[in-house]
């Protein structure tokens, strides 16, 4: 079967529709290792001076300090066993365990792919500094028609983007599938149906923004924090409804409404777009069909 678009959109919310115990837990260690505990961290080390107080880091002994950026250092590596904990379940037949966040192959085969295109998207950096810097000057000297230029410039670099992103995430989805590691091999692995992979990730992107940002505006308006959401709406601002709940002087029924909101919305677009590369990892092209094609060989499993 050929890659679909709206079953591409629709593949996360099939997949816990036939495993809601495994997505239930998964969604559980994430709630519990990505949100309660670096927040129970902050505020039990004492950098926490109450709501609407920033974090106060100077106010820490050198071994508070210490051990609680040790603990936030964390994050990433728990953020990463989610990532291959998603990467089982939306891609692989493998059921999850009773503790769905590991360590092990499947984790460093993404943190891999990871690696290997951060530096490549170091390298891009490095050669675009020059068409970096005309946007910078068209948007601030060159009048109207500059500044459309520079909307020009970067619109069509976020539609590249749009395109080039969902095949990197592809591949790791594909790193955990075919147990191996073959970053560029998995990102070719996807040519037939790059465009439609762009557009549906285009799609749940927007999604995610509906659902994660938007429908905790709405509660937030319902709640009579209208100045709140206006203000951010004229910054253009997206910041993260966690932040926005720590700076109000007391935490009630309304920022909690709104912080829930949030989680679930953020939560369903994570889905969303998971879902779409899973989907495109399901119908990626085979290794034998690959090598036919004179494509990046597969590298040995790791």
């Amino acid at each position: 079967m050929a890659f679909s678009f709206w079953k591409a959109l629709g593949h996360g919310l099939t997949r816990v529709r036939e495993r809601p115990l495994d997505a239930a837990r998964i969604w559980a260690f994430d709630a519990l290792l990505l949100a309660v505990v670096p927040g129970f961290l902050i505020i039990v080390s004492g950098a926490w001076s109450g709501p609407g107080e920033p974090v106060a880091f100077a106010t820490l002994s050198p071994l508070q300090t210490a051990a609680l950026i040790a603990s936030l250092w964390s994050l990433p590596v728990f953020w990463l066993a989610s990532e291959g904990a998603w990467a089982r379940f939306l891609a692989t037949g493998e059921p999850a365990t009773a503790i769905p966040y590991r360590l092990g192959r499947d984790e460093l085969r993404i943190f891999g792919v990871i690696a290997l295109w951060a530096v490549v998207g170091f390298l891009l950096l490095l050669c675009l500094i020059l068409p970096i810097g005309l946007v910078g000057v068209l948007a601030e000297q060159g009048g109207p028609g500059g500044r459309a230029g520079a909307a020009l410039l970067v619109g069509a670099a976020i539609g590249i983007s749009m395109f080039i992103m969902p095949r990197i995430h592809t591949s790791m989805m594909l790193a955990v599938r075919r147990k191996a590691f073959s970053p560029l091999g998995h990102f070719s692995a996807s040519d037939p149906f790059w465009f439609r992979l762009g557009l549906a990730f285009g799609v749940a992107y927007i999604l995610s923004l509906v659902s994660g940002y938007i429908l905790p505006g709405l509660a937030a308006l319902a709640a009579g924090y209208t100045a709140d959401v206006a203000g951010m709406i004229s910054r253009g601002s997206l910041i993260p409804w966690s932040n926005w709940a720590a700076s109000k002087p007391s935490i009630g029924f309304a920022e909690v409404l709104v912080l829930l909101v949030a989680w679930i919305g953020g939560s369903f677009g994570l889905l969303l777009t998971r879902g779409v590369f899973a989907h495109a990892a399901l119908h990626a092209l085979e290794q034998h069909e690959l090598d036919a094609r004179g494509s990046y060989p597969a590298g040995a499993s790791t």
